[in-house]
């Protein structure tokens, strides 16, 4: 006898026929689910794109009841399912799921990058949105608060589900405090730990921007600032656009006597740039600090205290290039007493943005004594340096290890020695 036909198997009904999501920075994802069909052994899934051209079709066993759609291009998108018997008979396709990709853009940015920041905004096309706990909507919405945003939007009468907006802190690393010079202008670096489209600075009374803030990779900004009024000071903050909380603050002083300056010329010196200061310090200490001797090819002479004169130039707050002058008592191997000379050039590094900074240093001069003779000598040595940052002055600790060089240095050309000097900065 013939075999009596077969009903085809029915389509499976969609949970939800219409779903959304957001393309937002390239990722999104649409998650579609059906019900049970008696008998399915597979499922047939066909998706089409926008305009309805079939762009692919894939098999899922039954157990699997969804598929999730992910970073898929902002539009209209069609997913139409069929059920498979255990003979292999494919059934009609259910009817059409739409799927809703609706596109939300970064506005104004000038760099690419996958963290939202304080002051961005995000515009959602025609949608109505709203960040969650603001009351502000809106078709464009401005990220003013960092931690995890869950905006809530509507295509007219229909609500869509929620989007999580991660929006990152932005850590400014600046120094602490800054004291601008008497005249020229000092170029402020600013590093930001992401980038900003536009970085706002909030001046204090007296100080003023020489020029325009500028950025190569809006990381890295450059604020150029000159003093406008003597004896001033204050804090110095920086924000974004939008946003009322500061990425960072400093406190910037100005000098007691301001010198009138020009504007800032894109083409000036480096050096004007530059922040330099000059010092001039008076310098008291001792030598042989653990009893070691002078030692020349004409004796050998036991060391006590000194005291000179330095003139140092102190560049960016950090290097200072010095130059020292010194004279001490010494007495000979048959107690007679001596005059020791000295005369240094010096490189020190300084550490740190405080008042008080360690620092490290090295170089080179002459040693000897008068009416005797003199050798090369060079030395290595650290310290600290502490700085009244809106007053002129300043103290440095030294202690120094010098090595004598030459025909002139005796048998034991090591000794060292510590000073502390004052200096008057102008």
């Amino acid at each position: 006898e013939p075999t009596p036909p077969r009903p085809l198997p029915s389509p499976p009904a969609w949970e939800v026929g219409r779903v959304s999501g957001f393309d937002f920075l390239g990722r999104n994802e649409a998650l579609l689910s059906w019900g049970q069909v008696k008998g399915a052994d597979a499922w047939r899934v066909e998706f089409f794109d926008p305009q309805n051209q079939l762009v692919d079709v894939f098999m899922v066993d039954a157990k699997v009841q969804q598929v999730a759609l992910s970073r898929l291009p902002a539009g209209s998108y069609q997913v139409r399912v069929s059920t498979i018997d255990s003979q292999g008979f494919e059934g009609k396709p259910s009817e059409a799921a739409a799927v809703e990709i609706y596109p939300v853009t970064r506005l104004g940015s000038a760099f690419a990058s996958s963290a939202i920041t304080p002051g961005t905004r995000l515009d959602f096309g025609r949608l109505d949105c709203a960040f969650d706990g603001e009351q502000t909507r809106g078709s464009v919405l401005l990220a003013a608060r960092v931690g995890l945003l869950t905006a809530q939007c509507s295509d007219g009468d229909e609500v869509l589900p929620p989007l999580p907006v991660e929006v990152t802190p932005v850590k400014a690393t600046i120094p602490s405090r800054v004291a601008l010079p008497a005249q020229g202008v000092f170029a402020l670096e600013v590093i930001l730990s992401e980038a900003v489209d536009v970085l706002e600075v909030e001046l204090p009374e007296g100080v003023e921007l020489a020029g325009e803030v500028t950025t190569k990779n809006h990381k890295n900004w450059s604020v150029p600032l000159r003093s406008a009024k003597a004896g001033s000071k204050g804090p110095l903050t920086f924000k974004v656009e939008g946003v009322d909380e500061p990425l960072g603050a400093l406190r910037i002083s100005t000098p007691a006597q301001v010198s009138a300056t020009s504007p800032l010329d894109p083409a000036q010196d480096a050096e004007q740039v530059m922040m330099r200061r000059w010092h001039i310090a008076a310098v008291g200490g001792w030598r042989g600090l653990f009893g070691e001797a002078l030692s020349l090819d004409a004796g050998t002479y036991s060391q006590s205290w000194g005291a000179g004169v330095r003139g140092a130039l102190e560049v960016r707050e950090h290097v200072i290039f010095d130059v020292t002058f010194d004279t001490g008592g010494v007495e000979g191997e048959q107690g007679e007493a001596e005059l020791a000379l000295g005369t240094r050039l010096g490189l020190s590094y300084l550490f740190g943005e405080r008042a008080l900074q360690p620092f490290v240093g090295l170089g080179g001069g002459m040693e000897g004594v008068w009416n005797v003779g003199l050798a090369p000598a060079f030395f290595v040595g650290g310290g600290l340096s502490y700085a009244w940052r809106e007053q002129p002055f300043a103290l440095r600790l030294d202690v120094q290890e010098h090595i004598l060089a030459g025909r002139r240095a005796g048998a034991s050309p090591r000794f060292s020695a510590a000073s502390l000097s004052a200096a008057w900065r102008f």
